[in-house]
This record gives C-alpha cells, structure tokens and sequence, in this order.
C-alpha cells in the first residue's frame, strides 16, 4: 500500500537524519544505504507505485537543490570569474575523463571507455550542493571554484551525452550535429535567463505570498528543468540558472524562506531514490574493479584541486578542501550507465551490470567523498602548518604558466 511504503520511506529518512549528526557525519551516506535496503534488488523492495513517486520526488529534489545553490551565486558574480573557471573546467575535463577512459578502455575496449570515461568524469551536483549547506560552506571562498567546475561540468554534459548516443550507436550523424546545436543555444538561452531574468522576475513576483509564492517557485524550477533536460542540457543546470536570476531581485529573502524547507525534503527523496539504483550482486562479482573505479574517482578530482588552486586564486589548503569536495558523483552518471546498457556496441557482459557499477560507484565515491570533504579544511590546515600566507601558493598552475 502506498501510505504504508512513505512510512517506511520517511521513518528510515528520518532515523537517518537523526543518527547522522550523534555520530559526526553527513546524513547523505545514510540516504543512499536506505535507498539501496528499498530498491528493487534490495531486501526490502518498494512497491512499483511508491517507487515512481520516490523517483519523482528525487529529481524534483536535485532541481530544489541546484535552484537554492543560484540564489547564492548571482549571474554577475559567476561572470566575474569566467575566465578562472574556463580554466578550473578545462583542467577537470583534462585530468577526469582521460584517466576513466583508460580505465574503461583497458578493461572492456574504447567504446566501454568512453562511457566510463563521461561515468567518472562528473560530479554529482546535488551531493555536493547539499553537503555545502548542511556544512554552512556556501560562503566559504572554495566554493565559487566549486560552482565554476559545476557549471561547466553540466554543460560539457549535454555534449558528452550527445556523443554518447552516438557512440553507442543510438544516433546518426546527422541527428548528432542537430542535437549539439539544439543543446548549445539551449545553454545561450539559459545564461541569458541566468543574466538578465532577475528583471523580469522583480516586478512579476514581487506581489507572491504563502502559497501563491510557493506554487509559483515550484512551477517554474519543474518547467525550465524541464526545458532544459528536453533540449539536451541537464534539469539541474536550468533550474541553477534559475536561482542566479531569482539571485537579483531584491525580495530574494522570501524566496530563501519558501524554499528551504521543501528543498530539505525533497532533497533526502532524492539521495534515497539515487541509492535504489544500488545493488549488492555486482559488488559480489567486481568487487576489486569498484575498488579502483572509486580510487580513480578520489585521486582524479583531487588532483584537480591541486592543479586548479591558482588559477582560481585560492590558497593550497583551499585547492585539497576543493578537490575533496568534488568527489561524489551522482545521478549523471546512472544516465550515462543506462544508456551504456542500451548500447549494442559495449558488449554483452559490460551492458549487463554497467547500471549496478553506476550505482555502487555512486556510493563508494560519497561514502568516501563527504567525510573528506568533511576532514579536508583540518586536514589543509596541518598541511600548511597553519601558515597558509606562507606555503599555500607553492605548487599549482597559474593562468601564465597554463598560457605558456
């Protein structure tokens, strides 16, 4: 029944929620565990109706979350680091998607690389924009760097996935030339809203109250993640374009309040409906392989802090608090893997447990992410000896030496 399948669902989220902080970590860990105990394979499956409604409430829960993290990151402020995080972006896709292609490419051949390469290249923004806030980091200088990545992160994503289909021989050539095009002036449009949408936004709602405020809030995330995901971009990166409009308009406050709550709640469906992707029969067979794919996830995002620290004007304690950070992936990769094992050109075995390697990558590298991004500002700190003036600018790349 399904009133008493959200019992369980909330009861559990709830446990969660409550143990997370007696024992000094994250509550995420906890709502991917729930959700991989209810998933289909689990011990405790859901019915298919409560599982629809789960899966639906997730995805609008990374839309809330990806919205709240806009409306602390104006347009203006992300333009004006554009160039630091061209940057910051570019040495991700350099340093991330090589080594998981490699690493896919010496285990099941070039096309089973491909999609591992894009699998590991991406890091789960609705993770890691939740942990932000739960941690009170928004306003910590990192994360501007953080949103930087991000942000080019979601837009290389809707070429990667383009590519994608045809690489596994799911488009044409010319379906693949419309798409990228449809996608690039999709992300043209979203930057203008991002831009130039708070004006709009400042006299149309500057009226909304209690109800009205929050039925119009939701309606417009849902309809431009919408847009956005129908146009070949990510529904997260719409609805963060979202919150850098609504970032400008001086009723920004009511906005906060509104959505706050709902983002909490919909946010844990999200991690549990992540975590019913997860099973326990591929752990059984591939063990050693996960074991290096989540080792591969850590050590590529964490050199990425190293190397994007300067360019990004941050101190070297920051770029070890970056790369930590960015560690967990998330929901782009379980798109990647499902539609890895839609492709007949990846190999039967590959195809038959890519969707459960997808799933247990996503729990190894935010089992392992959050508490060090957790760790990671101590951690930088005994680094440096508390001395970051000193020692936090040896090492990394500067936007002169990346120019020579």
């Amino acid at each position: 029944m399904l009133l008493y399948d959200l019992a369980l669902v909330f009861g559990l989220l709830a446990v969660g929620a409550l143990v997370a902080p007696r024992v000094r970590i994250s509550p995420i860990p906890f709502f991917l565990v729930v959700g991989s105990l209810l998933g289909a394979e689990g011990p405790f499956p859901l019915g298919e109706e409560t599982a629809q409604v789960v899966q639906g409430a997730g995805e609008l829960g990374a839309l809330m979350l990806l919205f709240s993290l806009g409306l602390e990151f104006s347009a203006g402020r992300l333009l004006a680091g554009g160039r630091r995080f061209l940057w910051a972006g570019g040495l991700d896709l350099l340093i991330t998607w090589p080594a998981g292609f490699l690493f896919g490419y010496l285990m099941w051949g070039p096309v089973a690389g491909f999609f591992v390469g894009t699998m590991l290249y991406i890091s789960s923004s609705a993770i890691i924009v939740a942990f932000l806030v739960e941690s009170g980091r928004l306003v910590d200088d990192e994360t501007e760097g953080v949103l930087g990545i991000l942000v080019f992160e979601d837009v290389a994503a809707g070429g990667l996935l383009v590519v994608a289909a045809l690489v596994g021989g799911q488009a044409e050539g010319s379906e693949f030339a419309l798409d990228l095009a449809i996608a690039a002036g999709a992300a043209v449009a979203l930057a203008a809203l991002a831009v130039w949408g708070g004006r709009l936004f400042e006299r149309s709602g500057r009226s909304l109250e209690g109800q009205n405020l929050h039925l119009s809030l939701v309606a417009a995330v849902v309809v431009i993640g919408a847009a956005a995901a129908g146009l070949g971009l990510s529904g997260p990166l719409g609805a963060l374009a979202l919150g850098m409009a609504f970032a400008e308009v001086s009723w920004k406050a009511r906005v906060d309040r509104a959505v706050w709550p709902l983002r909490d709640i919909l946010a844990a469906l999200f991690f549990l409906a992540v975590g019913t992707h997860i099973t326990g029969e591929v752990l059984a067979d591939l063990w050693v392989v996960i074991a290096v794919a989540v080792l591969l996830g850590l050590a590529t995002k964490m050199l990425v802090g190293f190397a994007a620290f300067r360019p990004l004007g941050l101190r070297s304690r920051q770029g070890l608090v970056l790369g930590a950070t960015l560690v967990p992936r998330g929901e782009f990769s379980l798109i990647v893997a499902t539609l890895a094992a839609g492709s007949a050109a990846v190999g039967a075995e590959f195809a038959g447990y890519v969707e459960g390697l997808a799933g247990l990558l996503v729990l190894g590298t935010t089992l392992v992410g959050v508490p060090l991004a957790q760790m990671a500002p101590t951690l930088g700190r005994r680094r440096t000896g508390g001395e970051g003036d000193k020692n936090d600018r040896d090492g990394g790349l500067s936007l002169e030496e990346l120019e020579l």
